[in-house]
C-alpha cells in the first residue's frame, strides 16, 4: 500500500518532519538534490573523452528553487556545464532557498534572471531541471512565468531531457489539472510521498516517468498530522494482489464463495458471458447466471461450468420473485445490471432485487450495481431508497462510469469530471455503499471517508464490456470475502486492482489497441496465485 498526498496533507508531513522530528529543513533539501543529481547522471552521464553535458536549471523562489539550486551545485562539482535561471532576484528571507542561493553565490556558479521574454538561447542543452514552482502553487501561472513554461517545453520538443522537481510546474499537486500552462517533463523526482497530481490525468502526461525518493520523511509524519489519516488516499499494485488472493490448501469450491450475477436479456447474452467468465477465472468457487431463458444454449455451450437460472418475457412478477429469491439466498454476492436494459422486464427485476433487499434472504450478502441497474435506479427514487435502506449486512458497491454517476447525483457530466471524489462520496453516503468510480483513474470511496485511487491499467481498456469484466471480478471477490472477513469496502478495491493489472497483461500481450474486454478477462488468472 502507498499513500498518495495533497499539497496541503505534504506540507504537514514536512513540517512535522522538521519541527518534531528534527530533521533540518537543509538535510532534506541535500538529499532532494543528491536524487535529482541522480536523474541527470542516469539521463546524460559524464563520459571521458567527450564535451561534459549541459544543464540548464530554472529555479523559483521558494522551497523547489531551493532543491533545484542544490542540484545545479552538486552537478557543477561533477563536471557538468551548468547555467542557472532564477524566476526572480527577490527571495523569501532566511529560507533555505536563499540559503542555497547564497552558497552558489560564494562558489561562483553563473546564474542570471530570466527575461521577461524568456528566450535566452536558442541551444537546447542536454538537460533541463524544472525548479520553479512546487506543489505549493495555487494560481494560474501567466506571465514571465509562463514564458518561461513555454522555453522549457521548446527545449524538450527539441532534444532536451527535462527532469521536474516533486511535480511539473503548472500542475495541480491536488487532482492533476493544469494550472494555464505546463511543463511536459520527461522524468518527475518526487520526494516522500507521491502527490495525487504525480498520478491523475491531465497532470500524469506531464510527469513522464515519477521516481519516488526517500529523503527522510517518515510515514510516522502522516499519523501524526492533524488531519484524520483516514482521508488521506492510497494505491496498490500488483504485489498486493498475492497477498490478498492466496487460496489456503485443503479448501473445497464452498470455501470460495457462490456468486449469482443478474446479466443480460433477450439477445444480449455477451455482458452475462464476459461478467461470468471473469467471475470464474477470478476464482469464486460457484458462479450462477440469471439472465433471459434465450441466452441459455449459447452460455451453457460457451461456459458450461456455470450454472443457468432463466426467465422469459412471460414469467410474471410473482414467478420471477420466486426465482430470484431461492437464486439469491444461495449466493453469498449478488452482482445485477450489465446488459439487462432499462425496459419493463428490466425494471421488473429490480423491483424485486429491491424488495429481496430488505429481506433476511438478503443479510450477509453483498449486492453490486451496475451498468443497467443504476440507470433504472437513477430514474427511480423509490428502487433508489430502498437499495439504501435494506442492503443487508455485508452491503453495497455500486460501480458507474462519468456519465452513470452524473445521472445518479442529478448532475452533468463536466462536473462529475471535474469534482468526481466528492460527488462519489456524497453518493456513498446517501446510499449507504461503497462507489467505484470508474474512469481512466478509478476511485473506491466509502461513506467513512476512504478513498482508494487505482493507478495501474491502460487506455486499452477503454472497450466495450470492460465494465463488465470488473462487475464479475468484483462479485466474485466480494463472494470470497464473505467467507473470509475481508470487508465490502476491500474487496472492492481489490477488485479494481485484478481488473486493472489483467488490463495490463492483455495489453503486453497483444496491445492496447487490439485490445477485447474478453482478453482481460482471460488474463486474470494469470495474476492469482
Amino acid at each position: 500500500m502507498e499513500y498518495l498526498l495533497t499539497a496541503k496533507h505534504m506540507k504537514m508531513a514536512d513540517t512535522f518532519t522538521q519541527n518534531e522530528i528534527g530533521l533540518p529543513g537543509m538535510v532534506l533539501m541535500e538529499r532532494a538534490a543528491l536524487a535529482i543529481r541522480r536523474e541527470a547522471e542516469r539521463l546524460a552521464p559524464v563520459t571521458m573523452g567527450t564535451v561534459n553535458p549541459s544543464v540548464f536549471v530554472f529555479a523559483g523562489n521558494g522551497n523547489n528553487g531551493g532543491d533545484g539550486l542544490a542540484a545545479a551545485r552538486l552537478l557543477n562539482d561533477d563536471g557538468y556545464h551548468v547555467r542557472i535561471f532564477c524566476l526572480s532576484e527577490k527571495l523569501t528571507q532566511e529560507s533555505n532557498c536563499e540559503a542555497q542561493m547564497k552558497i552558489i553565490n560564494a562558489l561562483g556558479i553563473r546564474r542570471e534572471t530570466v527575461s521577461e521574454n524568456a528566450s535566452q538561447t536558442s541551444d537546447a542543452p542536454d538537460i533541463v531541471i524544472d525548479a520553479l514552482f512546487g506543489t505549493g502553487l495555487s494560481r494560474n501561472i501567466e506571465g514571465k512565468a509562463s514564458g518561461v513554461v513555454d522555453l522549457i517545453n521548446y527545449y524538450h520538443n527539441n532534444g532536451s531531457k527535462v527532469i521536474s522537481v516533486d511535480i511539473p510546474s503548472g500542475v495541480n499537486a491536488d487532482d492533476g489539472s493544469i494550472m494555464g500552462n505546463a511543463v511536459r517533463a520527461d522524468v518527475t523526482v518526487t520526494f516522500g510521498f507521491r502527490k495525487l497530481g504525480n498520478v491523475l490525468f491531465p497532470g500524469a502526461e506531464c510527469c513522464g516517468k515519477v521516481v519516488l525518493e526517500d529523503i527522510g520523511i517518515p510515514v510516522l509524519s502522516l499519523c501524526k498530522c492533524e488531519d484524520d489519516h483516514i482521508n488521506y488516499a492510497y494505491t496498490m499494485d500488483r504485489s498486493d494482489i498475492a497477498v490478498s488472493m492466496k487460496r489456503p490448501e485443503g479448501s473445497n469450491k464452498g470455501n470460495f464463495g457462490k456468486t449469482l450475477i443478474i446479466a443480460g436479456s433477450h439477445g444480449m447474452a455477451g455482458s452475462s458471458i464476459l461478467c461470468a467468465k471473469a467471475a470464474m477465472n477470478t476464482g469464486a468457487g460457484m458462479v450462477r447466471l440469471f439472465s433471459s431463458e434465450d441466452n441459455r444454449v449459447i452460455i451453457q455451450e460457451t461456459l458450461p461450468e456455470v450454472m443457468f437460472t432463466g426467465y422469459d418475457k412471460e414469467t410474471e412478477e410473482d414467478e420471477l420473485r420466486s426465482l430470484l429469491r431461492k437464486d439469491v439466498e444461495w449466493a453469498d454476492s449478488i452482482a445485477a445490471g450489465p446488459g439487462i436494459g432499462t425496459g419493463d422486464m428490466a425494471q421488473m427485476l429490480m423491483r424485486v432485487l429491491a424488495g429481496l433487499s430488505g429481506d433476511n434472504c438478503f443479510d450477509g450478502k453483498t449486492l453490486i450495481l451496475d451498468a443497467d441497474a443504476l440507470n433504472i435506479i437513477a430514474a427511480d427514487s423509490v428502487l433508489r431508497e430502498k437499495f439504501a435502506a435494506g442492503n443487508g449486512s455485508a452491503g453495497l458497491i455500486v460501480t458507474p462510469h462519468p456519465g452513470e454517476l452524473a445521472r445518479l447525483c442529478g448532475t452533468e457530466i463536466d462536473e462529475v469530471l471535474g469534482n468526481r471524489v466528492d460527488l462519489s462520496s456524497a453518493l456513498a453516503c446517501e446510499l449507504n455503499c461503497t462507489v467505484v468510480s470508474k474512469d481512466a483513474r478509478t476511485w473506491v470511496v466509502d461513506k467513512s471517508g476512504r478513498r482508494f485511487l487505482n493507478t495501474c491499467g491502460n487506455d486499452g481498456m477503454a472497450t466495450a464490456g470492460s465494465g463488465d469484466v470488473l462487475t464479475g471480478i468484483t462479485a466474485a471477490v466480494a463472494a470470497m470475502g464473505v467467507r473470509n472477513s475481508k470487508t465490502i469496502y476491500q474487496s472492492a478495491c481489490m477488485s479494481v486492482l485484478i481488473h486493472a493489472v489483467a488490463g495490463d497483461e492483455a495489453a503486453e500481450l497483444i496491445g492496447r489497441s487490439a485490445m477485447r474486454a474478453g482478453d482481460i478477462a482471460c488474463s486474470i488468472s494469470k495474476l492469482l496465485p
